[in-house]
């Protein structure tokens, strides 16, 4: 761990912040930065900057790339800051924690050897995906999900 991610760890002991997120990376001005937030704040620190929002205002984040070496972009009414060269933390859940997007995001287009064509249909594919997650979260059985799923075949019903 380096000097900076120690003067920031020893910060938040002394000023009592319990961080549910924090990434570690490089601004757009080459400066060492921490981005983290609790309940309340975001914050944003490096060498000589303090930066301090509240998460009512609005709150865009944009993900690039995870770590080692991860981007993304924060956008708030008065920041906005481009962190790249992460090297510390979970970019995707830092975004998704701060910016929930959906995560159906599936695009089959048919060019992958021996797909489906039912899956060209873009509301297949984001049902299929939906179905997926529920079963891999436990909201729905193996056999509901074969039940349900428009592409495998119901032989007998």
């Amino acid at each position: 761990m380096d000097n900076f991610q120690k003067q920031v760890k020893r910060m938040l002991q002394e000023k009592r912040i319990n961080p549910e997120k924090i990434l570690f990376g490089i601004d757009e001005k080459g400066k060492e930065t921490a981005v983290y937030f609790d309940s309340d704040f975001l914050y944003i620190e490096s060498k000589n900057q303090f930066e301090k929002t509240s998460r009512d205002k609005a709150i865009h984040t944009t993900f690039l790339s995870g770590a080692p070496d991860g981007a993304l972009v924060l956008e708030c009414p008065a920041i906005k800051l481009s962190l790249h060269g992460i090297h510390e933390g979970r970019v995707f859940d830092f975004t998704q924690s701060l910016d929930p997007k959906s995560i159906y995001k599936a695009d089959y287009n048919g060019t992958q050897p021996l797909q489906n064509n039912v899956l060209v249909d873009s509301e297949h594919a984001e049902l299929i995906d939906q179905l997926r997650y529920q079963l891999q979260t436990g909201q729905i059985s193996q056999h509901d999900y074969d039940s349900l799923n428009p592409v495998l075949p119901k032989a007998g019903k």
